[in-house]
Formats: structure tokens, C-alpha cells, sequence
């Protein structure tokens, strides 16, 4: 199968990412992450430079098995990189959440059979803005 003509989209944020938790509730960067019903396992998330994701224990896929990536990065809310594994939202996929700055903040997968599992990269340091006056 051919590569995503937007890998890139991917592959800007290659490396190995430590999991300092499992994350809940909505933060800043992301209004929808939706509620983790399963704890990562193994501490650490890789994203290879080829577009490959080693998300945890038994839980990678190659490149090639990316049907879509969604580049979310400009938007208000929900600032994102979705990758998606099946045909639609709905399926199996792995969402990379960005803060302001561009930086990884959370990495979510979602079986597509309605397991979610939310790893934390960093806390959300952003300042909320300061009031008038």
C-alpha cells in the first residue's frame, strides 16, 4: 500500500514520548478527548520517523496501515494530528493533542471498539488569560 501523500504531518513530531500519566478531564488543547477506559501500560509512546506508532504493550501499527491522516493543527480548539487506521472516525485511529505551542501534550488511541486509552505527555502549563482591568 502507498504511504499518506501527508506523512509529514506525522512524521514532524517522530520521537520517543514518556507517559507521565493517564490523562483525564478536558484540558485547554482539547475539548472533546473523550473519557480513558484503559491505562497505558508501558510508559512510553514512539512515533518512528518512517510513520510508524508504538503506542504501548501490544498496541503499534507501520505506516502502511494508515488509511488517513487529519491535520488539525491550526484550528481554535482541538488542536491535533489524527491518524486513522480504518475508514472512518469511528474505527481504530491514534490522535497526537497539541498545545498552543505546537507541542505534544497527549496522545490518545481508541480501538475503534470502544476502548480509549489517554496518555499524558506534559502538563498544560498555559496561563489562562488575565482579566480586565
Amino acid at each position: 500500500p502507498e504511504l499518506p501523500a501527508n506523512l509529514d504531518v506525522l512524521t514532524d513530531f517522530a520521537g520517543t514520548y514518556t507517559v507521565i500519566g493517564n490523562a483525564t478531564g478536558d484540558p485547554g488543547y482539547c475539548a472533546s478527548c473523550g473519557t480513558a477506559n484503559r491505562d497505558h501500560v508501558r510508559g512510553s509512546v514512539i512515533i518512528s520517523a518512517q510513520g510508524d506508532i508504538d503506542f504501548d504493550t501490544g498496541i503499534s501499527f507501520v505506516a502502511t496501515d494508515i488509511v488517513a491522516i487529519y491535520d488539525r493543527k491550526n484550528v481554535a480548539a482541538d488542536r491535533r494530528v489524527a491518524v486513522n487506521y480504518g475508514l472512518s472516525d469511528s474505527d481504530e485511529r491514534v490522535r497526537v493533542y497539541l498545545n498552543a505551542d505546537g507541542d505534544v501534550m497527549e496522545i490518545i488511541h481508541d480501538d475503534g471498539q470502544g476502548t480509549t486509552t489517554r496518555a499524558l505527555i506534559q502538563e498544560d502549563s498555559s496561563d489562562p488569560e488575565p482579566e480586565p482591568g
